[in-house]
């Protein structure tokens, strides 16, 4: 299948979006808006963004910054 545009996505029955962090939830929402059949997947969900989320590893407050080593000095 040639994908070349964003309405090519919502045809699509199976698709997995693969996320590091969902913080508000704000890029989860358009996501869902272009791939209504996608599902969103993170590894680390804050409690504002989590329900956006279909699946998360790890729970942290909203107050909760993370860091991750390729942001590190």
């Amino acid at each position: 299948m040639k994908i070349n545009s964003k309405d090519s996505f919502k045809s699509l029955k199976k698709l997995v979006v693969i996320d590091d962090l969902v913080d508000s939830g704000e890029t989860a929402k358009i996501v869902k808006e272009m791939m209504p059949n996608s599902k969103f997947v993170v590894l680390y969900a804050k409690t504002s963004g989590k329900k956006q989320a279909d699946l998360h590893l790890y729970d942290f407050k909203d107050e909760d910054w993370l860091v991750f080593p390729w942001e590190q000095d």
